[in-house]
């Protein structure tokens, strides 16, 4: 059986660690259900900004379901949403702040 994948996008280069580490527990709850694959998104301090545009759009592209998390600003997740509707992916946005 192959799972649905699902990305989980937030904002990054302004956020917080305790924000950050919130929405890693969430994935790592989301992956620990085993009800889908999770798309890992790439850290803006490991890779360029081209780098990181590239590979987390790719991520929407080939995704099921992109979950969001609205609770700060993010251009990138802006971009991403919009890909998101575009590519006709379902989407839900969380902001548990």
């Amino acid at each position: 059986m192959t799972l649905p994948k699902v990305y989980v996008g937030c904002a990054l280069t302004h956020a917080p660690e305790s924000f950050k580490e919130m929405v890693a527990q969430f994935k790592a709850q989301l992956a620990r259900a085993g009800y889908a694959e999770i798309l890992d998104f790439v850290d803006m301090h490991d890779s360029t900004p081209t780098q990181a545009y590239d590979h987390d759009i790719g991520c929407v592209r080939s995704c099921d379901a992109l979950i969001a998390f609205l609770d700060l600003p993010s251009l990138g997740l802006g971009m991403e949403l919009q890909e998101a509707i575009v590519q006709g992916k379902a989407v839900l946005c969380l902001c548990p702040t």
